[in-house]
């Protein structure tokens, strides 16, 4: 009897090291709920087991860290899910369930290349994984705006071949299907002149993915912008095309398109800026003219006087200044205008108008500034020392060369020496020579000939100029 009993024994503590080795593997593959039934078995065969002790202890903590990544997730909290999912796998690095909450994570932070090279590891483990195929199709979908979605249908279709219940993966076929239908009904409509109509269908489309999961809201967020534009729509046109570029900062057509709107509202400072943006990925002649025609429109504004910014002449009274003031004040005050676009710029117009009132009700202060303004309108500014002239660059010598530099054209003609055009910063001097000065703010125009600070008749902001006086 007490050589059975210790055969028993022996062989219970045999089954109780085969259980404990087995659960030991399944918690490395991550296979909690197999794991944890047989440290269970390992522990009904002996209560005194320390190692099981630790792996249900172990597997308890992992169980609760699955579920706060779950939570953060469905919280949309996805930068703190990575961190409590690179903190499990740091305890069981194979658990499956796990890597695919932290591809899901960077996936959801458009971190497209990091949720692959998970998803390509649990693939490689099991093929055929139901959660992998799905986030796989979600990955293609956020590839990029214009990505072909039928690639994405395709793999979705694989995890419902997999899992027929699969309900995520169904509702993704369905919700693409749709909202490309939705979208090509809106350029239709367009097309044919509705654009009310348009804009409807465009809105449907980004309802049914308000989250923009399938990365196409970014598209119908600027082709709602193009047809708002279309009905003078310019402030709700603006924010159509920020909010395609907080889902894809990529999508470049956005950014253009805003730029082209900033430019019609005249807010040419963030004009300036998003056609800044736009060069540095897709240079093109057409947008670097209209860049340089924002930087030329920002810089009237930055030059406009006191007096301009209330609509007034330097001649004006203190009863006229308050008076236009309170004027202005009104009609420019933020709480006056709706909509996020039209309250920045009226914040900013508010300010110049408040600045100008301060310094023109003020008499010490206006006298400062006029006097300030008197003295900036007759210094040239700081530009070059030289003076740049259109020059022919043909090698070959004229024998008209040494005629015109050593005969009397040069000694009290037109050229090099006596009666020839002496150029400077503050006019022309001298004969009528036949060169041709460029000016000396944009080097792009010729200099009129008697402007007295040697600028283009676009350039010169000087009263005190006689040439452009009148033209101002």
């Amino acid at each position: 009897q007490q050589q059975q009993q210790k055969q028993t024994q022996q062989q219970q503590l045999q089954q109780q090291r085969e259980y404990y080795a087995r659960a030991s593997s399944q918690l490395k593959l991550g296979n909690l709920d197999s794991a944890k039934l047989l440290y269970k078995l390992t522990l009904s065969l002996g209560s005194e087991h320390s190692g099981a002790l630790s792996g249900l202890d172990l597997i308890k903590l992992c169980e609760e860290g699955i579920q706060e990544i779950k939570d953060c997730v469905a919280a949309k909290r996805y930068e703190i899910g990575l961190t409590k999912a690179d903190q499990v796998l740091d305890k069981i690095a194979g658990s499956k369930e796990t890597k695919l909450l932290k591809a899901e994570c960077a996936l959801r932070l458009s971190d497209v290349k990091k949720s692959k090279t998970i998803l390509r590891d649990v693939l490689a483990t099991d093929g055929h994984d139901v959660g992998a195929l799905y986030l796989q199709g979600m990955c293609i979908c956020m590839e990029g705006v214009a990505a072909d979605k039928t690639k994405a249908i395709s793999m979705f279709k694989r995890a419902l071949q997999s899992d027929p219940e699969h309900t995520a993966s169904r509702q993704a076929i369905h919700n693409i299907k749709l909202i490309q239908e939705k979208k090509e009904s809106g350029n239709e409509a367009y097309k044919a002149g509705e654009y009310q109509t348009a804009i409807g269908h465009y809105t449907e489309a980004i309802d049914l993915d308000s989250d923009n999961y399938y990365n196409i809201n970014p598209m119908i967020y600027t082709n709602r912008a193009i047809a708002r534009t279309k009905l003078d729509l310019i402030d709700d046109a603006m924010d159509d095309c920020s909010k395609a570029l907080e889902h894809c900062d990529t999508y470049h057509k956005a950014r253009l398109k805003r730029a082209q709107l900033y430019m019609r509202a005249e807010d040419y400072e963030e004009a300036v800026a998003d056609f800044e943006e736009y060069i540095k990925v897709k240079p093109s002649k057409e947008v670097r003219q209209s860049l340089y025609e924002a930087k030329e429109r920002q810089e009237e504004c930055e030059n406009k006087t006191h007096y301009a910014w209330l609509g007034l002449s330097e001649s004006a009274t203190p009863t006229e200044i308050k008076k236009e003031y309170r004027k202005m004040a009104l009609k420019h005050h933020p709480d006056r205008v709706k909509g996020t676009q039209a309250k920045r710029r009226a914040e900013k117009h508010f300010k110049k108008i408040a600045e100008a009132n301060r310094i023109l009700s003020d008499p010490k202060l206006k006298a400062e500034y006029d006097r300030t303004k008197k003295k900036k309108a007759f210094r040239p500014s700081a530009y070059d020392e030289y003076d740049y002239y259109d020059y022919d660059d043909d090698d070959e010598e004229d024998e008209d060369d040494y005629y015109n530099y050593f005969s009397g054209h040069n000694f009290g003609g037109s050229s090099h020496f006596g009666g020839g055009h002496f150029e400077g910063r503050h006019g022309r001097f001298g004969g009528g020579g036949s060169r041709v000065s460029l000016c000396s703010n944009c080097r792009s125009k010729a200099a009129a000939n008697d402007c007295m600070f040697h600028m283009c008749g676009h350039c010169c902001k000087f009263p005190a100029c006689s040439r452009h006086r009148g033209k101002r």
